[in-house]
């Protein structure tokens, strides 16, 4: 008698280790995805503008701008002279020599056998405002073509020579722009789409030699 219910209770207690062995855990997983408007600001911020200074070799009257050609600018770092950087005391105009090797020459401005002309300029535009320390160049005239044999003896293992002609700015008197100044803009930007159109450019030219 007491076998039996030993039997049995070993069979009821394998019973329930056998369905805790055969139970599963379901776990859902939903998402969900709600559109929503986007809050949206609408700013309209009046542009600045600003005035364009010279930089010029001599000193100026503040007021009239007149050139005193007795009396150097106290600070001339941004013309020094050697014999890649010239400058026009009288006017202020400099001329800057930048040079490219080959093997540069070919690797980042050649693409699809065409020069990146623009990409020259670039180039060369940034060089001369880092030597000048200014924020524009004035009156831009960029030329580009092979060095000569004296350049190469001088500047050392170059092809090209990119020329950068003009006068050296600074940006002042930040301020809101007003209706005169807008009116301005316009009509630049009225010439400059004249320019564009008739495919005439003043800043970029190349010389067959």
């Amino acid at each position: 008698m007491k076998l039996r219910v030993l039997l049995a209770v070993v069979a009821t207690v394998g019973a329930v280790g056998f369905a805790s062995a055969q139970k599963t855990t379901t776990v859902e997983i939903t998402g969900n995805e709600a559109r929503m408007t986007d809050a949206v600001s609408a700013v309209h911020a009046r542009p600045l503008v600003c005035d364009v200074k010279m930089k010029t070799y001599y000193q100026s009257d503040p007021k009239t701008g007149a050139i005193n050609k007795a009396a150097k600018n106290t600070d001339l770092s941004w013309c020094i002279e050697n014999d890649f950087h010239k400058i026009e005391k009288e006017t202020s105009r400099f001329t800057d020599y930048w040079f490219l090797s080959r093997e540069d020459f070919y690797a980042v401005y050649v693409k699809n056998n065409h020069i990146d002309v623009e990409n020259l300029k670039n180039y060369a535009m940034f060089r001369s405002q880092q030597y000048h320390k200014c924020d524009v160049i004035l009156a831009p005239v960029f030329n580009y073509r092979t060095a000569t044999n004296d350049e190469k003896g001088a500047a050392g293992d170059v092809y090209l020579t990119l020329t950068v002609m003009g006068f050296a700015g600074d940006f002042i008197n930040f301020r809101q722009a007003t209706m005169e100044d807008f009116d301005l803009l316009k009509q630049n930007a009225e010439l400059e789409y004249d320019r564009q159109r008739q495919g005439i450019s003043s800043n970029s030219g190349k010389d067959a030699n």
